[in-house]
């Protein structure tokens, strides 16, 4: 039996119910699984031709809850590349410890931006751009990053065994240690989760837990898109 990665699991849930509701945020956007995946996929494109992402790469995230954060760390993963989000209330200081702690190349920030994430990024020579999704019938636009004939869409071969996820413990008795996550660790993270609350395609997931590292992004951006909520 083939190992789940993420990108199996949200490509299965496209393939079974491509049209039932995925991602919704009232008044903003509601995404289909079908339409999910291919804003992933496009982004994902987008990060490996024209922001220079590589498999490997650590990209880090400073995003409220919004939908661009669900898609940017489901693209930033299969890209084959480690999503590291981080909490966007940082200090400076802060930052600068966890994007350089990480091994971030590349920061992504919400459109409006984040001060402190920026000014830590620009200190330590990190590159930063902004993500943002006008309409679900568009493309998540990458500020700085001219979309090139290079970034149509292509097949990511995700392995179980890349790291997906880079987090950090919560430091309470000595300085905070990165935690890698592998595509194998969180796909069964997602297993578990839909096993223990027992799940179905007739269910909806509502996120109300900010979408940090101690949360994460796993849950917060990955308990919907594969059990879809009701058409």
């Amino acid at each position: 039996m083939e190992t789940p990665t993420l990108t199996t699991l949200l490509k299965a849930a496209v393939a079974t119910f491509p049209s039932r509701r995925a991602l919704a945020v009232p008044g903003k956007v509601d995404l289909s699984h079908a339409a999910l995946d291919a804003l992933v996929d496009a982004a994902a494109a987008r990060l490996a031709a024209d922001a220079g992402v590589l498999p490997g790469h650590v990209v880090a995230l400073a995003f409220p809850n919004t939908v661009e954060l669900v898609i940017m760390f489901l693209a930033v993963i299969r890209a084959r590349a480690v999503a590291a989000p981080l909490n966007p209330a940082y200090t400076q200081e802060e930052f600068e410890f966890y994007l350089s702690d990480s091994g971030a190349r590349l920061l992504i920030t919400n459109p409006e931006g984040n001060v402190a994430a920026q000014a830590a990024a620009s200190k330590l020579g990190l590159a930063h751009t902004t993500a943002s999704l006008k309409d679900a019938a568009g493309q998540v636009h990458l500020a700085g990053f001219p979309a090139s004939a290079a970034a149509a869409a292509k097949d990511f071969a995700n392995d179980p065994s890349d790291v997906a996820l880079f987090l950090h413990t919560s430091g309470t008795t000595s300085r905070p240690k990165g935690v890698p996550l592998t595509q194998r660790n969180l796909a069964a993270s997602v297993q578990n989760i839909r096993a223990v609350y027992r799940l179905t395609e007739a269910d909806a997931t509502v996120i109300v837990l900010p979408a940090l590292p101690r949360s994460t992004a796993s849950s917060a951006a990955s308990s919907p898109p594969w059990r879809p909520a009701r058409p």
